[in-house]
């Protein structure tokens, strides 16, 4: 525990187990290493409740007491859930029991360097019970419903990012608009003012003297790029534009992401020079 309190994040509400769990989630998603979790546990009533420290390599997160356990409920359940998900990181889990005082510390975002210090003193629970707590097998799949589905923005090529931003705003009208733009580009760049779809990219990137090509790379390579444009224009592009189409938001955003990778790779691509197009015709006579 090598921090201040002054570093600690709050998340989570006290008391609500969707939220908390939701936030635990959402925390697990930062780009860093998870090192070490620790569950704080406290008297309440006739019940326990519970609330995670986890200490990552440059953050450390408190996620309020969402969580319960000694009564049947969505709070043992919720805990049985943040659990299992934990321990799919394969680190060992500590519980430290704390009181209620130092509970309502947590609750209210409000610990001191004093309080870590003691936090620091307290011995750890043994045996561990932790594994009692669970309740049932979830698979990751299972762990992962009702987390928030998040866009990782700093993946998202610089063109797509003003479509990006708005995208939960309406997903179908994003994706659409996504779709023009690449053609767009590509139309301009490759100097095929007439054409669009996926006849648009195959003059583009497929055929044997495509307009545009990828340097260092070789042939099925490039071909294979190329297809991909094609392909999901066909498979996803075209029946978007064509009628409605329902789909859950993890669906759409996957379809982001793949056409993020589009905007990518023709970012990379480079104008094929006019001189070889001219030796291929010069041999073809």
């Amino acid at each position: 525990m090598d921090f201040d309190a002054s570093e600690i994040q709050y998340m989570g509400v006290a008391g609500l187990s969707a939220p908390s769990y939701n936030a635990l989630c959402y925390a697990l998603q930062r780009d860093e290493k998870l090192e070490s979790v620790y569950v704080l546990s406290a008297p309440q009533n006739y019940h326990t409740v519970h609330a995670f420290l986890l200490c990552f390599d440059f953050s450390t997160i408190i996620i309020k007491s969402g969580f319960a356990s000694g009564y049947g409920g969505e709070g043992p359940q919720t805990f049985s859930r943040a659990l299992q998900l934990l321990y799919k990181y394969s680190i060992g889990i500590t519980e430290y029991e704390v009181s209620s005082s130092f509970m309502a510390k947590v609750d209210s975002s409000r610990l001191s360097d004093r309080d870590i210090s003691k936090l620091r003193s307290m011995q750890r629970k043994i045996p561990n019970r932790l594994p009692e707590f669970m309740i049932g097998q979830h698979d990751i799949k299972q762990l992962l419903v009702g987390c928030p589905e998040t866009l990782p923005l700093s993946v998202i090529d610089d063109r797509l990012f003003p479509i990006a931003i708005r995208f939960w705003e309406n997903p179908d009208a994003a994706l659409l608009d996504a779709y023009r733009r690449l053609e767009g580009i590509v139309r301009e760049k490759a100097g095929l003012p007439d054409e669009s779809s996926t006849k648009l990219f195959s003059k583009a990137f497929v055929e044997e003297q495509s307009k545009l090509f990828w340097k260092d790379i070789d042939k099925s390579e490039a071909r294979g790029r190329g297809l991909l444009f094609t392909s999901t224009f066909m498979a996803y592009r075209n029946r978007r534009a064509h009628r409605e189409v329902p789909s859950t938001s993890a669906e759409d955003l996957r379809e982001l992401l793949l056409l993020n990778q589009l905007y990518v790779l023709e970012s990379t691509s480079t104008l094929r020079p006019v001189e070889a197009e001219e030796t291929v015709l010069s041999h073809a006579t």
